[in-house]
Formats: structure tokens, sequence, C-alpha cells
């Protein structure tokens, strides 16, 4: 049963989403028995709003059916109705475009700290490796120098060595 269930749940999603995109903007007709059923519950005006609309409600529905499984309610059938009767009450209030909205905002606001914080990240990256480089280059430069110094302070001595032994030997 509960597989059964699981397969419905996910097959039922993957349809709504390839089907929402094609009514995403269509307005939901009124005058017909299902459009009067989706105003009084205050799902919204377009199919995309009663389709979020919807999906939120499941979502109040099961957590309240998940919640009541918690106290000493017995029979699954009175956690059922209760779940489907708090999800009808929100959405009939307003509760779930309400949430929706909240969502929506939400993610949104998510979504451009995310793209602000990418964007800081790429700026101090290219600052740290731009100037990161120029100092290392500089310190490389002068670390070549000091070796190049040392060598030839070395063969200098070196030289200075073998003239004083020249010198020597002459005398």
């Amino acid at each position: 049963m509960k597989k059964a269930g699981k397969t419905i749940a996910i097959s039922l999603f993957l349809i709504t989403i390839i089907l929402l995109p094609l009514v995403a903007a269509a307005n939901v007709d009124n005058s017909t028995w299902y459009g009067a059923i989706i105003e009084f519950l205050g799902f919204g005006e377009t199919w995309q709003q009663v389709f979020v609309s919807i999906f939120i409600a499941l979502i109040i529905g099961a957590a309240t059916y998940d919640i009541l499984g918690l106290t000493a309610f017995r029979s699954n059938i009175v956690k059922i109705l209760i779940g489907i009767g708090l999800a009808g009450i929100v959405s009939i209030v307003g509760g779930t475009r309400a949430i929706a909205g909240f969502a929506f905002t939400a993610a949104g606001a998510v979504s451009a700290v995310g793209i602000a914080t990418v964007i800081i990240i790429a700026v101090v990256a290219f600052l740290l490796i731009h100037f990161g480089i120029s100092f290392l280059a500089v310190r490389m430069i002068k670390a070549r120098g000091e070796v190049e110094a040392e060598e030839a302070a070395a063969k200098a001595r070196i030289g200075a060595s073998v003239l004083r032994g020249a010198r020597t030997g002459t005398e």
C-alpha cells in the first residue's frame, strides 16, 4: 500500500511538472464546476497558482497527519480527515497563497544572497590572485637577484683567492 501511494504521488508530481509550463499562464474558468471549487478554496486565478496551492495544501495535510500520529489518535481515518480539514481551512482563508508568496519571496532572497556571495567571492579571488601573483613575482625576482648576487660574490671570492695565490706564488 505504501509503495503504491509513493508511486502515485511521484507520478502525479511528474505529470504536474510536465503540464505546469503548458498551462501556467492560463486563467481558471470560474463558470465551470471545478472553477467554482477552486475559487471557493482560494487556490488562485491561474493554473500555476492552483497547482502550487494544491501542493501546499497536501503538505499541510501530510504534516498534520504526521503530527497527529504522535498523539493518542489510533484511527488512521480520523487523522486523515483532520489533516484534510485543516488543509482545507488553511486554503479557504488564504493561507496556502500566503505561504506560497512567502516561499517565493524567501527563495528569491536566498537566490539574490547567493548571487551576491558568488560575485563578492569572484572579486576577492581576482584581487588576491592579481596582487598575490604580483607580490610573489616581486619576491621571486628579489630572491633570484639575491641568489645571483651570492653566486657572484662566491665567484668573486674564488677569483680573489686565485689572485692572492697567484700574487703570493710570484713573490
